[in-house]
């Protein structure tokens, strides 16, 4: 009898401890989602709406910064998460049909593109900002560009829905990724072209390094099977031709199906020259002599 006291009382205080650990957590979640940051007046590239600046963005939302993913192929908002302990967060709809960005302003998009806030300087909720900082002026304007211009979408808001899990993984930093940005470290332009340094860009912004770690450095960890580090030594004895089928085809070395947690039904979008470049910035050395998309 005395030893079901006890386990009874280990329960409850177990409990306990889980109660106030998850009372810390929303407080600590609430203070994150009402912050503001101050990035009232962001330098705003020009943006043009010729034909060539809006296919250039829509390219760029398609097929690098994958848009879609989160908001929905359309632009016009998704669920973008649906884990029963995170709870689910409705990706708004970004096309002029939206209440919510169809007042907005170029330097509206250039502050919620590049720093991940809001208008009223809140941070927008998993809005990968830190990936996007150091977006080049020219694809910003190009991105905004295809934003205004894509088709309306009429479709309602969903009403976000936090639980437990999510509001520890806000409590920790995992929700609100606004970014400061040093405007001396934004390119103007980044050249075009099948290049190391245009590879290096592109991981950045296309959000390699948020599922496989900088460089040499250990993969993240989500809801699904670990990402591989993207060291150039975990690359030695690949071709160029078996990186272009995993990053667009979603085919692994031994020809096996990625996890669906690889987005390459959107890489596959990418042209063959950024395929190019993306391989010359990660690959070893000695590699083949072939270019990444040759085989393709």
């Amino acid at each position: 009898m005395q030893g079901v006291r006890a386990g009874a009382g280990v329960v409850v205080g177990f409990g306990l401890v889980l109660a106030a650990l998850g009372g810390v957590a929303w407080l600590r979640s609430e203070a994150i989602l009402s912050r503001t940051f101050p990035v009232a007046d962001v330098p705003t590239p020009e943006v043009t709406m010729d034909p060539a600046s809006i296919a250039r963005g829509r390219h760029l939302v398609e097929a690098v910064l994958v848009c879609g993913a989160c908001h929905g192929d359309d632009l016009g908002g998704a669920w973008m998460e649906g884990h029963p302990m995170v709870g689910r967060v409705w990706a708004p709809n970004l096309t002029v049909g939206s209440t919510t960005v169809a007042t907005y302003g170029d330097a509206d998009w250039a502050r919620a593109l590049r720093h991940g806030v809001s208008p009223e300087g809140r941070g927008l909720l998993w809005m990968p900002a830190q990936r996007w900082s150091t977006l080049s002026d020219d694809d910003l304007a190009a991105t905004i560009a295809w934003l205004r211009a894509a088709p309306s979408v009429d479709r309602q808001a969903g009403q976000a829905e936090l639980e437990a899990g999510g509001r520890v993984l806000v409590a920790m930093g995992g929700g609100v990724d606004a970014a400061l940005v040093d405007p001396d470290a934004v390119p103007s332009t980044v050249p075009w072209g099948p290049t190391p340094d245009y590879g290096a860009y592109l991981a950045r912004i296309a959000g390699c390094h948020d599922c496989h770690g900088g460089g040499a450095g250990a993969a993240r960890v989500y809801d699904g099977p670990r990402a591989p580090a993207w060291a150039a030594e975990r690359l030695t004895g690949w071709t160029g031709a078996q990186f272009s089928d995993a990053v667009v085809e979603g085919v692994g070395r031994d020809g096996r199906r990625l996890d669906a947690a690889m987005p390459s039904r959107a890489y596959r979008g990418m042209s063959d020259t950024e395929v190019d470049a993306l391989w010359l910035h990660l690959r070893p050395e000695p590699v083949d002599d072939g270019s990444a998309t040759s085989g393709r």
